[in-house]
């Protein structure tokens, strides 16, 4: 069902059940701006979301948690954020793999896979803030100077 889903729909349903699993109630925030994904990558936004989800459910201490989604030139950038517990990231940057952050090295590794990036910010007492970055697709650029009316050359 999630693959026939916009990325918007698609997260007022993981939003959703995870307020009627883990009772987290999340909200929303979305910039409103076109983010055209191909499936694989909304695919993989979704399940990322859902992991840091997961995550602020079994770890951070709290019931709520917010998911932004907003458009940043060719990126789409979706954070998940939590007032909760926090944690030490000492150790995590750069290496995020087992024993500890194994979701979250699963997550880095897949948004490597499609050319995107994870960022968590987090401290003891502070909340975490998971950050992710995938570039958009079927987007076309225009030269200013050209007036628009030719598509970039360089692709972007």
């Amino acid at each position: 069902m999630l693959h026939e889903l916009d990325l918007g729909a698609a997260l007022r349903w993981v939003a959703e059940m995870s307020r009627e699993r883990h009772n987290l109630n999340v909200s929303l925030e979305d910039d409103g701006q076109p983010k055209p994904l191909g499936s694989q990558t909304r695919s993989l936004v979704i399940r990322a979301v859902r992991e840091l989800l997961v995550n602020v459910t079994k770890h951070a201490g709290t019931d709520r948690a917010i998911v932004s989604a907003r458009r940043d030139g060719d990126m789409l950038e979706v954070a998940v954020q939590d007032d909760g517990s926090g944690f030490d990231t000492a150790g995590l940057h750069g290496r995020l793999g087992p024993p500890r952050g194994f979701g979250l090295f699963s997550i880095r590794e897949q948004l490597s896979q499609v050319s995107g990036r994870l960022w968590v910010d987090s401290s003891p007492g502070r909340g975490t803030r998971a950050r992710l970055t995938v570039p958009l697709e079927g987007e076309h650029h225009f030269h200013e100077e050209s007036g628009g009316d030719h598509p970039d050359p360089v692709g972007r």
